[in-house]
């Protein structure tokens, strides 16, 4: 399946790729300024981790490119994992940055896994990587945990919420805050052994609708066993999310 799209000046093709494109990847890669490789890699850079990195297992790996002109300028991965926790990675080439080719790729990135068959996508953000976060913002998702500069979100493929995940046994908490940080709240409830995730809600930065709003549903809502909701009450939409809670939920409605 391929397609075009004009994040910027230029129309870009999207593209599925395949172990062909691996050499070009790799030239992605190698062409990204030292801050761009800190942001992507969180770490020491060796030329063998950019070749491993590069490199794509057909049976794990679904890999996004936009070619302009013949290069490859941008990748976003999706790595399956066995336990259901598919990771993503996006990479966009220095002199193409900020004219929406994340955006566009990541777009792709979802529709395919749907057609995948997956449902949540996990991405591993460095906290000072503020355009990643910003993109993540306006996709909407859920906070994992932020520790160490780093910030676990989870997103859905299908513009929806993510799931919790099938295999936890530990009770599920929702907490409902508002920013991109780890609220004290959630911070507590992780160190004290909870399933928690936290979502920022409604509020501005998000591209897409708030699900429980806009369906009435909401998989991580519907699915946790306490929901703490801490949406300022003097925001109509935060007063509108307590209220659904308190209509659909009472009984899982619980206090920080």
């Amino acid at each position: 399946m391929e397609g075009r799209t004009e994040p910027g000046a230029s129309p870009l093709e999207l593209r599925v790729a395949g172990v062909n494109d691996v050499p070009s990847i790799l030239d992605l890669y190698r062409g990204l300024s030292a801050e761009s490789l800190m942001l992507r890699f969180s770490g020491p850079v060796t030329d063998a981790l950019l070749r491993s990195a590069a490199a794509i297992d057909p049976s794990t790996d679904h890999v996004v490119v936009a070619v302009d002109g013949g290069r490859v300028c941008g990748e976003a991965r999706l790595r399956r994992e066995v336990d259901a926790t598919h990771e993503v990675a996006l990479t966009v080439a220095d002199d193409t940055q900020g004219r929406g080719v994340g955006a566009a790729l990541l777009e792709r990135l979802r529709a395919d896994a749907v057609e995948l068959g997956v449902v949540t996508l996990r991405a591993s953000v460095r906290l000072d990587n503020r355009p990643m976060l910003a993109l993540l913002r306006r996709v909407g998702g859920a906070l994992v945990r932020a520790t160490d500069g780093e910030v676990v979100f989870d997103l859905a493929a299908d513009g929806q919420m993510p799931t919790w995940p099938a295999a936890t046994t530990a009770r599920r908490v929702l907490v409902e805050a508002p920013g991109s940080r780890e609220h004290p709240v959630t911070t507590a409830l992780r160190e004290a052994g909870q399933a928690v995730r936290q979502c920022s809600g409604p509020g501005r930065g998000r591209r897409d609708p708030c699900p429980l709003l806009a369906a009435g549903h909401c998989r991580l809502a519907d699915e946790a066993d306490v929901i703490i909701c801490l949406l300022p009450q003097t925001d109509p939409a935060g007063v509108q999310v307590a209220a659904a809670h308190a209509t659909d939920r009472p009984e899982r409605l619980g206090n920080p």
